[in-house]
């Protein structure tokens, strides 16, 4: 039986509150792992925290996570997992929204038994992000993931594990985009700011083709805009409201002085224009009082 390359997510998964060491570890993932650089990265994080498993959130969220149907977690009667801002996760999406994905064949057939694990294959395989396409409007790859996060509801070790994997941006684009539906204003503003300095290409789909994007440009659509990637967003304050609030600190600028020095051109430019303005206005008037005088001593 072949195993994924993210497996050994799975046994800290099971293994949970055991110590975890760096030799089991790499025993199991030498005969399982398929991507290296992936490979490599799971090790990097684990040997700073080998005794540290990733946790889940609970047995009942596990096996929700192997159904291949989403109508049981739509339904709020026998909903028992856990609760985004007091609603079913799930309902974040719209209904119309919803409903095309469940229908979809990319979650039927590839969103099967995924779990916080298995769901890395499938992330760092996408090409694009978008919502949804063509006259159908059939759900991307990357909707689809999402909506399969916000089912499984993955703990925020696990989200910031893919959010900080650099050789994988489609996979950062999907952690960015499931902690602007689910966190906090603060944490929201906290962790997704960093990446605006990320500036590498992303393309996406639209409903009449491609276009191309960049993460920086994904990140700052996710801070500022209400509806991105054919989801309606949650309304989150304002930087500036949260600042007023001492929720945040002010936003340091990465251009730093340059800023600074720009406004300061921009001040001394409109000192200029202002006095010039005065200097013709003086003359103007000048000119004026002499051509009255003119008139009087002809007259």
């Amino acid at each position: 039986m072949l195993h994924s390359s993210s497996d050994v997510i799975v046994d800290y998964l099971r293994f949970r509150g055991q110590p975890f060491h760096i030799s089991r570890l790499d025993k199991i993932s030498r005969s399982r792992f398929r991507n290296t650089h992936l490979r490599n990265s799971l090790l990097a994080s684990t040997s700073t925290r080998s005794s540290r498993i990733l946790p889940y959130e609970s047995e009942s969220a596990f096996k929700m996570a192997h159904q291949a149907d989403a109508t049981r977690m739509l339904d709020d009667r026998g909903y028992k997992g856990t609760l985004i801002r007091g609603q079913n996760p799930l309902l974040l999406f719209e209904k119309p929204v919803r409903d095309r994905i469940t229908e979809s064949y990319y979650w039927k057939e590839q969103c099967f038994g995924l779990n916080a694990a298995t769901l890395c294959d499938r992330a760092v395989e996408m090409t694009f992000i978008g919502g949804t396409y063509g006259v159908s409007q059939k759900p991307t790859p990357f909707l689809c993931l999402a909506f399969k996060l916000l089912q499984l509801t993955p703990e925020k070790d696990i989200i910031m594990f893919y959010l900080q994997q650099e050789d994988f941006k489609y996979l950062r684009a999907l952690a960015m985009f499931y902690i602007r539906l689910a966190w906090e204003p603060k944490e929201i503003y906290q962790t997704l700011e960093p990446y605006l300095s990320d500036y590498r290409k992303l393309k996406r789909r639209i409903r009449e083709g491609f276009t191309l994007s960049f993460v920086d440009q994904f990140a700052d659509e996710l801070l500022t805009k209400d509806r991105v990637c054919a989801t309606t967003l949650w309304k989150i304050p304002p930087r500036v409201q949260l600042e007023d609030m001492d929720v945040l600190e002010p936003r340091v600028s990465a251009l730093g002085e340059e800023i600074e020095d720009l406004d300061n051109d921009e001040v001394d430019g409109e000192v200029d224009a202002v006095e010039d303005d005065d200097e013709v206005e003086e003359v103007t008037n000048g000119n004026a009082g002499h051509e009255r005088g003119e008139r009087s001593d002809g007259d």
